[in-house]
């Protein structure tokens, strides 16, 4: 039984992609007020970022880094539960999350386990330039 279409399941990425920017913003919502947070594309990269050198607590580190996964998580739970017979939408939610668990898996997930693996609980984690400090 067809749950899903092909085509809504591109209309879905394409959206995931549009998203990149709420993406990033899931990133910067985890900072204090204080903190100084840019949100923008990189000079010639199709590659959105959001970038601060503020120090956060691991386990905040931890949740800026796989925030956006929450993109990826919530299409999929309602897809789950959706109507078999809701075709086009059905693909759609099918699309936005595998874009929205794909996109924050490769460098996010690298970098909580980096964390994981290198710190204690109370050390202070930030990025600097390309480099991730510890505190």
């Amino acid at each position: 039984m067809l749950v899903i279409t092909p085509v809504a399941i591109l209309v879905g990425v394409a959206i995931g992609f549009i998203l990149l920017l709420v993406y990033e913003l899931l990133h910067a919502i985890v900072y204090p007020k204080s903190a100084l947070v840019t949100i923008g594309k990189m000079k010639g990269k199709l590659i959105f970022v959001a970038l601060a050198s503020y120090p956060l607590q691991r386990n905040r580190f931890i949740l800026m880094c796989l925030l956006p996964f929450v993109l990826g998580i919530l299409p999929l739970l309602i897809f789950m539960i959706s109507l078999p017979n809701a075709l086009f939408v059905n693909g759609i939610l099918f699309g936005m999350a595998c874009m929205g668990m794909i996109s924050p898996y490769y460098m996010d997930v690298y970098n909580v386990r980096l964390v994981l693996k290198q710190t204690k609980s109370s050390d202070k984690i930030m990025f600097y330039d390309e480099d991730m400090c510890i505190k």
